[in-house]
């Protein structure tokens, strides 16, 4: 009896690891979903050595190993943050954001991580979702995989913001460009909520700026790596023509995968980086309808404003730093939004002759 509550305790423990991963409260690679693997594992490979079941002795035990990874994993990453050349005189937190796009007004975070190490080496993870209130564009969800099905059920950033507040609160901050994104939209996201989260005094480390000014990303830094050289005529407009032409030809060389015409370097590039127009900053793509991506009516179809809100597409008509295609757009979606003339009064009849008075 008993070793067979054991083994229904070890059943359910994996059995509960699997369920969480099929709804999605748990990953392969969390904590829980591995410690519930290995415990489930180590109940049933302890009771299969007892019952002397060879197959399931090594079934268990391969599962056992496998489970154990993931935290092998995570010890590792703690170590490596914990690995300082200094002591610190308070807690550090290196935290990321996700968020529906890059505007600090009108998107929202829609999952936080963060690892806080205190001056005694303490370490405590945490992962967070919230469910954003407005809808995660396609766009942003091809960057971080975060769907709006995946936070229907998740509280609002609020709702659990005093909490997050506390956590973080008399901490320095460290992340990857948390000084030009993160950490404003954190500040946003936490005035929204009536809470005032200050820097001052607060040390703030950004990992992406010791790597820009120690590894920089220019053409002199291309001419060394792809040309084994200096380039001696930096910033001189002839110079570093000739420099990109000749780093364009070492490329070329050097990656066999690129493409060998014009048209499809165009792609390439297009690609990994898209050129952005006015329009685009704008609107999104016409297939989409045409939303609006910024401005008061960010998320409305143009089509839409035009019919009930008109003065504000007037006003952009009128706006003299507004780009030409952006206004001939807003153009044809006001004047597909007017009304229609009304119809003549009176149909097409054949005059009527009026006989001429003559005096006799």
């Amino acid at each position: 009896m008993f070793y067979q509550v054991v083994s229904l305790v070890g059943a359910l423990c994996i059995l509960l690891a699997y369920g969480l991963s099929q709804t999605g409260y748990a990953k392969p690679t969390d904590v829980v979903y591995a410690l519930l693997n290995l415990v489930g594992a180590s109940l049933l490979a302890w009771v299969a050595i007892v019952d002397r079941r060879a197959g399931f002795i090594l079934l268990e035990t391969a599962w056992v190993l496998l489970s154990v990874a993931p935290l092998v994993r995570r010890g590792r990453a703690i170590r490596e943050a914990m690995e300082l050349p200094f002591e610190l005189d308070r807690p550090l937190v290196f935290f990321d954001l996700e968020t529906t796009g890059l505007h600090m007004r009108n998107d929202r975070i829609v999952e936080l991580a963060l690892i806080k190490v205190t001056p005694q080496g303490d370490v405590l993870e945490r992962v967070r979702r919230f469910n954003p209130g407005i809808p995660i564009p396609r766009e942003a969800t091809a960057v971080h995989g975060i769907t709006d099905a995946d936070v229907e059920d998740e509280a609002p950033f609020c709702a659990r913001a005093r909490a997050l507040y506390d956590m973080m609160e008399g901490c320095d901050l460290a992340g990857f460009n948390i000084r030009r994104f993160d950490l404003a939209m954190l500040v946003a996201e936490f005035g929204r909520c009536g809470i005032r989260f200050e820097l001052d005094g607060r040390r703030v480390v950004d990992v992406q700026n010791i790597f820009h000014r120690e590894e920089p990303r220019d053409l002199s830094a291309a001419a060394r790596f792809y040309l084994g050289r200096e380039h001696e005529e930096a910033h001189t407009a002839l110079g570093d023509i000739r420099t990109s032409a000749a780093v364009l030809s070492a490329q070329l060389a050097r990656y066999d995968g690129l493409p060998r015409d014009l048209d499809g370097l165009h792609a390439y590039c297009e690609e990994y980086a898209p050129m952005i127009t006015e329009v685009d900053r704008w609107f999104s793509s016409e297939e989409d309808g045409r939303v609006f991506r910024r401005g008061k009516h960010r998320g409305r179809a143009l089509d839409e404003i035009a019919g009930q809100e008109p003065d504000y597409l007037r006003w952009m008509l009128g706006a003299e730093d507004m780009d030409e295609e952006v206004q001939d757009l807003v153009r044809a979606a006001l004047e597909r939004a007017a009304p229609a003339p009304p119809p003549d009064a009176f149909p097409d009849v054949t005059p009527v002759e009026t006989p001429t008075r003559v005096d006799r």
